[in-house]
C-alpha cells in the first residue's frame, strides 16, 4: 500500500494521508539533496494540503523513505485527464532558509570540527537540526560570507581528507544531522562485462585535471594560493599525471583565507577530477542485497582491468512496491565533477558581492634618546583583518644625544651618613727593649758658711777650718757631741767657719720598654649633615652630546644583526609566528633598538599588508 503523510510546516501535525497519490518517484543522494514527486488528481479533496514547504513523508510499503518538503506544485491539463505534479526535496533544505548574513570567521586551532558544525547549527531562526555525530576533530579556520547554512556546512566538511557522509535522523524533532566515515567494508559486488543485462557506463573525460592552481582569497599579488604549506609550489599534481599528462586548471575559490583549508580543498577537488569520470548505472536485478547510498560496492570491469570498491551515490526508483525498478549509480567519485564545478561557480558569484580588499600601508615614526640599558622600544600591532603581509620595512638614523636643560633647582634638606656601631681595637704589638741615655762626666759641688763664738775653746779633736784650707772630714767627724756648761759660759761667742762639697762621678742612665699593646675603643656613633635650602640655576635650551656608532636590531626577543645609520631592513621574517608559520595576527610585536652608547634615535617602520575589511561600523 502507496502511502504519502503530509505535515503542517507550523505545527508538524498531521494534516493528511494521500491513499490516491500515483508515479511516486524519489532518488535518495550520497552527499546530496535527495528529492521526490507524486501526482494527484486535480479534484483530489486533500491536494489543498499539500501546501508548498509542508512536509511529505514517503512510504514504501512498510518501509519509511525519508520526510521532504513540498516545492510549489505544477498543474498539467490533456485532453483526458487534468492532474498536479508536486516535487519535494529532503528536508535538509530547511537550511537553506538561513542566512550567514555578511562575514563570518569560524574555527582556528582551538576549535574542533564539531564545534564549528554547532556554531553554524546555532544561527537557525527555528532549531529544527540538531548536532547528532562527529567523527573529526580538525582545528581548520573557515571564512563564510552572506552563504546559507546548508552551503557553510558544505565547506566545513568539503577539506576533510578522509571519505566522509551526512547522515541524519528525521524521526524525531529536532532532527539530527551526523558527520561520519563512509562506510569501509563490502556490501555488494558487480561484474560489468559478463552477462548482465540492465547495466549501463558513462566514462566523462570533460573535466579531466591532472594538475591544480588553487586561488583562494584576494587579488593580484596578494591572492591568496597553497604555496606556503605546499613547500613553496602554487599547485598539486595527480598521481595520474603520469597516465594522461599535464592538464592544468586552476580552482578559485575566494571565501577561503586559509591556506591549509585551501589545500586540504584542492586535493579533494583534484580528487574529484583526476581521472575520466566513470559511472554505473545498474538495475537492482543485478544484486540480492537493497542497497542505501553510501554502500560500497566491488567493481570488476573486465574490460579495462579495473578491480575497485565505490560507493553508491544514488538510489532511484520509479514507483512504489516491491514490483517497482530500482536503479543505483555507483561511481569512482561521490558526486558528479559538473556539480563540484557549479557548486564553486556558484559560490564565486556570492563572493563577487564584497569587495576582496586592497593593499594598506601602516607607517609609525619614533624617536628618542637611547643608550645600551635603555634601549629604542617599538611597538607594532598586526591587525587581524591583515589578510597578507607583503613586507614590514624598519629604517632608522643615528644623531647626536640631546638634552634640553643644565641644572635643576633643589630646595635643600637634611642627610644623616648611616650609624657606626663602634668597637675597639689595638694598635700593632711592640716587643720592648732597653734603651740608655747619653753618658755624663760627673762634677763637684762646694758650698759654704762661717759662724761667730765667745769665751771657749776648741775640742782637742777639732780641726781649724781656715779661711784658706778645707779639711777632710773624718768619720768621726761627722758625730760628735758637745757638753756645754752654761753657768760657766759668760759673754763669749762661737766662730764656725765651713764649706759643703758633694761629688758626682762619671754615669748613665738606663730605661728598660717591657713588650705591650696599646687599646682604644670607638663608640657607636653617626655624623649629621645638614644641607640648607637653596637653589640652581637652570639653563634652557638644546645641547647635543655623543654619537653612536652601530645599533643591534633585535626583533621579537631574536637579535638579527648591528647596523650603521640609514640601513634599511626587512624585518617580516624575524616576527613571531603561530604553529602554522604566520606571522602572529591580533597582537603586539616589539622591536629594540640597541645603540653602542648613549644617542638620540630616529626609526621609521611601515607595515605593507594586505587588508580585509571585515568588522566595524559604517561611521
Amino acid at each position: 500500500m502507496v502511502y504519502i503523510h503530509i505535515y503542517d510546516r507550523l505545527t508538524r501535525q498531521r494534516v493528511a494521508i494521500l491513499e490516491r497519490a500515483y508515479n511516486v518517484e524519489y532518488e535518495l543522494k550520497l552527499n546530496g539533496l535527495s528529492t521526490a514527486s507524486f501526482t494527484l488528481a486535480s479534484g483530489d479533496p486533500k491536494a489543498r494540503f499539500c501546501q508548498p514547504l509542508n512536509y511529505a513523508e514517503i512510504w514504501d510499503g512498510s518501509e519509511r523513505v525519508e520526510l521532504f518538503r513540498i516545492l510549489p506544485a505544477a498543474q498539467q491539463k490533456s485532453a483526458d485527464t487534468r492532474e498536479i505534479v508536486f516535487t519535494a526535496e529532503h528536508v535538509l533544505a530547511t537550511l537553506l532558509d538561513d542566512l550567514l548574513w555578511q562575514y563570518h570567521e569560524l574555527g582556528g586551532e582551538d576549535v574542533t570540527t564539531a564545534q564549528v558544525l554547532e556554531a553554524v547549527l546555532s544561527a537557525q531562526t527555528v532549531r529544527r537540526w540538531t548536532l547528532g555525530a562527529c567523527a573529526y576533530t580538525y582545528r581548520y579556520c573557515y571564512a563564510v560570507e552572506n552563504d546559507s547554512l546548508l552551503a557553510a556546512l558544505n565547506s566545513i566538511a568539503e577539506p576533510i581528507p578522509e571519505n566522509w557522509m551526512w547522515s541524519f535522523d528525521t524521526t524525531g524533532y529536532p532532527w539530527a544531522l551526523s558527520l561520519i566515515p563512509r562506510p569501509s567494508e563490502q556490501n555488494a559486488e558487480l561484474r560489468y562485462g559478463v552477462a548482465l543485462t540492465g547495466i549501463r557506463k558513462t566514462v566523462d573525460p570533460t573535466n579531466l585535471t591532472t594538475r591544480l592552481y588553487p586561488l583562494g582569497y584576494g587579488e593580484g599579488n596578494n591572492q591568496l594560493t597553497i604555496a606556503s604549506v605546499n613547500g613553496g609550489c602554487p599547485y598539486i599534481d595527480a598521481e595520474s599525471l603520469q597516465t594522461y599528462g599535464v592538464v592544468a586548471r586552476t580552482l578559485v575559490d575566494t571565501s577561503i583565507q586559509d591556506a591549509d583549508i585551501l589545500l586540504e580543498t584542492a586535493r579533494q577537488a583534484l580528487a574529484a577530477c583526476d581521472t575520466p569520470y566513470v559511472s554505473y548505472e545498474v538495475d537492482a536485478a543485478a544484486f540480492r542485497e537493497i542497497l542505501a547510498p553510501g554502500d560500497m560496492v566491488r567493481v570488476v570491469d573486465d574490460e579495462d582491468g579495473t578491480d575497485v570498491l565505490l560507493p553508491v551515490v544514488s538510489v532511484k526508483k520509479t514507483g512504489l512496491g516491491a514490483e517497482c525498478a530500482v536503479a543505483y549509480t555507483i561511481a569512482n567519485k561521490p558526486s558528479d565533477v559538473a556539480d563540484s564545478i557549479a557548486d564553486v561557480a556558484n559560490r564565486q558569484r556570492i563572493a563577487e558581492l564584497y569587495s576582496q580588499g586592497a593593499t594598506n600601508t601602516d607607517s609609525l615614526i619614533y624617536a628618542d634618546n637611547a643608550s645600551p640599558d635603555k634601549p629604542l622600544v617599538i611597538k607594532l600591532y598586526v591587525s587581524r583583518q591583515a589578510v597578507r603581509i607583503n613586507a614590514v620595512q624598519l629604517t632608522f638614523d643615528v644623531a647626536a644625544f640631546r638634552g634640553y636643560t643644565k641644572g635643576t633647582e633643589s630646595g635643600g634638606g637634611s642627610t644623616q651618613t648611616s650609624a657606626s656601631g663602634g668597637g675597639s681595637s689595638s694598635s700593632t704589638e711592640s716587643g720592648g727593649k732597653s734603651t740608655q741615655t747619653s753618658g755624663s762626666g760627673g762634677q763637684t759641688t762646694v758650698s759654704g758658711g762661717k759662724a761667730t763664738t765667745s769665751g771657749a775653746s776648741l775640742p782637742q779633736n777639732s780641726a781649724y777650718l781656715g779661711d784658706t784650707g778645707i779639711a777632710t772630714p773624718t768619720a768621726s767627724d761627722m758625730t760628735h757631741k758637745h757638753a756645754i756648761n752654761t753657768n760657766a759660759i759668760r759673754n763669749h761667742w762661737h766662730n764656725v767657719d765651713f764649706t759643703h762639697s758633694h761629688l758626682i762621678g762619671a754615669h748613665t742612665h738606663s730605661v728598660t720598654i717591657p713588650a705591650h699593646t696599646h687599646n682604644f675603643s670607638v663608640p657607636s656613633h653617626s655624623h649629621s649633615v645638614t644641607i640648607p635650602a637653596h637653589r640652581h640655576g637652570v639653563e634652557y635650551g638644546i645641547f647635543e652630546g655623543g654619537r653612536a656608532q652601530s645599533v643591534t636590531v633585535e626583533v621579537d626577543g631574536t637579535e638579527i644583526g648591528t647596523y650603521r645609520s640609514g640601513a634599511e631592513l626587512d624585518i617580516a621574517d624575524y616576527l613571531s609566528t603561530d604553529d602554522k608559520g604566520r606571522i602572529r595576527r591580533g597582537t603586539w610585536h616589539t622591536v629594540r633598538l640597541i645603540p653602542d652608547k648613549l644617542t638620540r634615535l630616529s626609526a621609521y617602520v611601515q607595515q605593507i599588508l594586505f587588508i580585509n575589511p571585515r568588522q566595524g561600523a559604517d561611521l
